[in-house]
């Protein structure tokens, strides 16, 4: 009777089961203490009947437990980079040299003032820089200019040797320039290795002239004469040559 009464009135006061258990035991042990005699209260089958009733309980409080678990569900921004495209800056070795923008790379030009053979005009340049040759026009701006650059030093427009020399596929014989295979703009080649364009072959009056003084090869070289181009043979000399490297990019 007395577990009875303990057990359905401490269980309506506390929920949790644990409690009561915990509560009852003291008070059980409490009441043994003081009344030894009290045991006899308590045959072995109540006493089985509170192991059994603690067991119960204790499961029960386990079986009461609720894990709760969270799913968090992470969103991750794709960041997208943008590279931004820096434009080139192109300068030439020094203010003695005069840049010319060629859209995908720029081009360095220098006008040698000193007299040479035509064919020792490449050696020339080596001696400025060790990266120069004769230097073609890949327009017409860039001929104009170097024919400034020479008025601002003399009146008199020279022989100014540049870099060209004869086609040697198409335009080896005279023969190919009587036959009209060989023109003013596909009959000489740029030979510094950059230059492609044809709208510098802005030529002097009677010339391209096919074979110069009979002489038919790649020794034919080409010059700036009275602010045109006129082809002349490798033996003859200029008071000037044009000096040309690329730019140097940063």
């Amino acid at each position: 009777m007395i577990r009875r009464f303990f057990l359905d009135n401490i269980a309506a006061i506390f929920r949790d089961k644990q409690y009561v258990l915990m509560i009852y035991n003291i008070i059980i042990a409490a009441i043994l203490t003081i009344f030894p005699a009290a045991d006899s209260c308590f045959p072995t089958s109540s006493t089985q009947a509170i192991v059994g009733l603690s067991e119960t309980l204790e499961s029960d409080s386990h079986e009461s437990t609720v894990v709760e678990t969270s799913t968090f569900t992470s969103s991750s921004t794709t960041s997208t980079s943008t590279t931004t495209t820096v434009p080139l800056v192109w300068h030439c070795l020094n203010d003695t040299w005069i840049l010319f923008d060629r859209g995908s790379y720029s081009w360095c030009m220098i006008l040698v003032e000193q007299y040479a053979a035509l064919s020792d005009g490449d050696s020339l340049c080596k001696t400025v820089d060790s990266s120069a040759v004769l230097s073609g026009f890949q327009n017409v701006n860039e001929l104009e200019t170097i024919v400034k650059a020479q008025l601002a030093i003399t009146d008199i427009i020279d022989a100014i040797e540049i870099g060209a020399g004869l086609k040697t596929h198409a335009c080896k014989t005279q023969a190919d320039w009587d036959a009209g295979t060989c023109t003013a703009q596909n009959g000489y080649q740029w030979t510094d290795g950059y230059t492609t364009g044809t709208d510098g072959f802005v030529w002097a009056e009677g010339y391209p002239d096919g074979c110069v003084n009979d002489v038919c090869s790649t020794n034919v070289l080409l010059a700036v004469q009275d602010g045109n181009l006129a082809s002349f043979p490798a033996t003859d000399g200029a008071f000037a040559v044009v000096c040309g490297l690329k730019a140097v990019a940063e």
